[in-house]
């Protein structure tokens, strides 16, 4: 025989053949590797979530300020329109702060221009004009003239110096009565809220 073949392995100190000493490492090696590449893997879903998460917060955050400066700038337009319309509203509140009275008063008084005597034959609170200080009034006028008279009468009622506007108007020619032609005309008046009109 051999002599080489007939030699046996070396053993270490401990017993064991190194080829198994390295085959126990490699597999003890091997499993740490393992265990930390699962670690690190973990570790890349959990910052890739984290990541992922904070874009979500980010995104609403921006969403937030978004809505907000769209607030602030409505706002800021509001208190501008406000500020810039001041004079014009405080010209409306004076003209509109005729009493009821007056505003019939102004209508008949047109009669003496038109030389056609006016009539105002009923007056009622339009639906849905309630707010805080203005309301409107529908107002049916009725006159008797001459068709130039009354159409003279049409335009003076149509321009009132009053916050106004002529909603119809009718002309018919009427046989007998004082006149030839007959005016109904309703108009729509804005009083303010402290006529007690019910």
């Amino acid at each position: 025989m051999n002599k080489s073949q007939n030699q046996s392995p070396k053993q270490t100190s401990n017993g064991m053949s190194p080829v198994r000493s390295y085959s126990k490492h490699t597999g003890l090696l091997a499993f740490v590797f393992v265990v930390v590449a699962c670690i690190a893997w973990a570790a890349v879903f959990w910052v890739g979530w984290r990541v992922w998460s904070a874009e979500d917060v980010l995104a609403l955050q921006a969403s937030d300020m978004e809505q907000t400066a769209a607030r602030e700038a409505s706002l800021t337009r509001l208190r501008t329109l406000v500020r810039e319309t001041r004079a014009e509203r405080e010209e409306m509140r004076e003209r509109a702060s005729d009493d009821l009275i007056h505003v019939v008063q102004i209508i008949e008084d047109l009669g003496n221009v038109s030389d056609v005597p006016l009539d105002v034959g009923s007056a009622a609170v339009e639906d849905g004009s309630d707010s805080a200080a203005f309301r409107s009034v529908s107002l049916v006028v009725r006159a008797r003239g001459t068709f130039v008279a009354l159409a003279h009468t049409v335009e003076l009622l149509d321009t009132l110096p009053h916050p106004s506007e002529l909603l119809q108007f009718q002309l018919e020619k009427t046989p007998g009565a004082s006149g030839p032609w007959a005016l109904t005309a309703r108009i729509r008046v804005v009083v303010s809220q402290g006529n007690n009109l019910q």
